[in-house]
């Protein structure tokens, strides 16, 4: 239900923490170019399902076209894929069947939308994402992470880095660690909190007849079954690197920094990439 963050509140259904615990034990649906109801036909209903919404994905066409944002076929230039001259030519890219219907809706291979497409598109191994919107999405996160100066792995032009303790902390934490510090009733988690655990995942494929084979995720689960531990088994944030140090011995990881005024520090170079 849109727009009423009252069910997050209510002990009486289990707050945020029951909220994040579907989150986390539920599976996603499979990846496909379908766009569930919920937001094609009832987006911003207060009372799906008697009630009609919005339909987001015409919006998002909508808001492409208003704003000028070129096809599909120029973003698969500019991410350096090949720019294709006919419908037949995106066989490789996309499934049969949306070829067809795009033959029927558009008149030309530069008309079609850049998100009809994107979501269509035959994914990679491993992702819910084809080449166009893997770039797109790649490109826009690295630009993001370094372009700013702040972010704490761009230490070089950073007026007050952390020290390689610190870093190093920071990096140990987990997903899980930081959901279960933010519950108050978590008290088991996988350590890998986005992937099923492994017993759970061969219970669904017993209950769905499917083969015992575990596709992608063979090699994952080679190494750990990723089944539930107690909160407290995970590592906690070695919060000793923030200790400051008076006249006691320094640790041999300390690395002093010494903080600069934030108009001296020179602006981080990194270049844009444009269409």
């Amino acid at each position: 239900q849109f727009l009423r963050p009252e069910f997050m509140y209510r002990p009486s259904v289990g707050g945020c923490d029951a909220f994040l615990r579907g989150l986390i034990d539920l599976s996603s649906q499979q990846r496909d170019p379908f766009i569930s109801k919920q937001v094609s036909r009832h987006l911003f209903s207060e009372n799906p399902p008697t009630e009609v919404g919005e339909d987001l994905m015409t919006l998002n066409l909508e808001r492409g076209r208003e704003h000028g944002i070129p096809g599909y076929n120029f973003w698969r230039a500019w991410c350096g894929l090949t720019r294709v001259t006919t419908f037949d030519e995106l066989r490789n890219e996309l499934p049969l069947a949306v070829i067809e219907r795009f033959k029927r809706l558009y008149r030309h291979v530069d008309d079609i939308d850049l998100w009809s497409a994107g979501v269509s598109e035959i994914s990679y191994t491993g992702s819910t994402l084809g080449p166009t919107f893997s770039c797109m999405l790649a490109t826009q996160f690295r630009n993001v992470k370094l372009g700013d100066r702040f972010w704490f792995e761009n230490n070089v032009d950073n007026p007050y880095p952390f020290n390689l303790g610190q870093l190093q902390a920071i990096k140990r934490m987990t997903y899980s660690k930081i959901i279960c510090y933010n519950t108050d009733s978590m008290l088991t988690v996988q350590p890998y909190i986005l992937v099923h655990p492994l017993s759970k995942v061969k219970q669904n494929i017993r209950n769905q007849g499917r083969p015992d084979n575990l596709g992608e995720f063979s090699e994952f689960y080679r190494k750990t079954a990723n089944e539930r531990v107690p909160c407290n088994a995970l590592p906690d944030l070695d919060l000793r690197q923030w200790q400051e140090y008076g006249a006691a011995p320094r640790p041999n990881n300390y690395v002093p920094v010494q903080p600069r005024p934030i108009y001296n520090v020179p602006q981080v170079q990194v270049p844009i990439y444009r269409p």
